[in-house]
């Protein structure tokens, strides 16, 4: 049976609200950071994005990404309660370009660690074709390596570009009315399924 996130949002969103950071961070270190697990169907992502050896900024990977060629700065697992905080110490984040998995269709917990954190989430136009999750601020989409390269650069330079990315995402949080039938009708499917 296939569940959509967007189904336990009441509680992702309501614990991320009860962990919600402080806004006045300053001292951003790295430029970019990513925690995950390797996954095959993203080698070319993380080979372009986060490759010590292939890009032009700092990157810090945590979790189980830590393979030596990936990330100049390497961080151990953290716990889920420290994950917004961590994110929260680089300028960005990337949501990745998805096959079938994410492709507009299911709202990551890595999506709404991200807009709960003070680093820009990025999102690669393959995760959120039709730009329904951050729709008032169409410049944090990308296509391409030189793209987010050139984004990157100006939100280190430009703070009052910044801030709006930043309060967006933070609003996606606070502002989210989840819709509990969607909730009910997903626990009825699971209770149900097998019989």
């Amino acid at each position: 049976i296939e569940v959509d996130l967007h189904t336990y949002s009441p509680f992702i969103l309501k614990y991320y609200k009860d962990i919600f950071i402080d806004r006045n961070v300053e001292n951003f270190n790295p430029d970019l950071i990513y925690g995950g697990v390797f996954r095959k169907d993203r080698k070319d992502f993380f080979d372009t994005y986060l490759s010590a050896d292939n890009v032009d900024y700092k990157v810090e990977v945590y979790g189980s990404l830590n393979k030596k060629e990936y990330g100049l700065i390497k961080s151990k697992n953290i716990p889920q309660t420290k994950v917004v905080s961590k994110n929260s110490t680089a300028q960005a984040v990337i949501l990745p370009p998805e096959n079938g998995y994410g492709s507009g269709k299911v709202v990551q917990v890595r999506a709404y660690e991200s807009f709960a954190s003070q680093a820009v989430t990025f999102i690669h136009n393959q995760y959120d074709p039709d730009r329904m999750l951050l729709p008032n601020t169409p410049y944090r989409y990308f296509e391409t390596y030189e793209e987010f390269v050139e984004k990157l650069n100006e939100i280190k330079n430009n703070k009052e570009l910044r801030d709006i990315l930043i309060e967006d995402q933070n609003k996606f949080i606070e502002n989210f009315e989840p819709d509990l039938s969607l909730l009910k009708s997903t626990v009825e499917k699971v209770l149900s399924y097998g019989k």
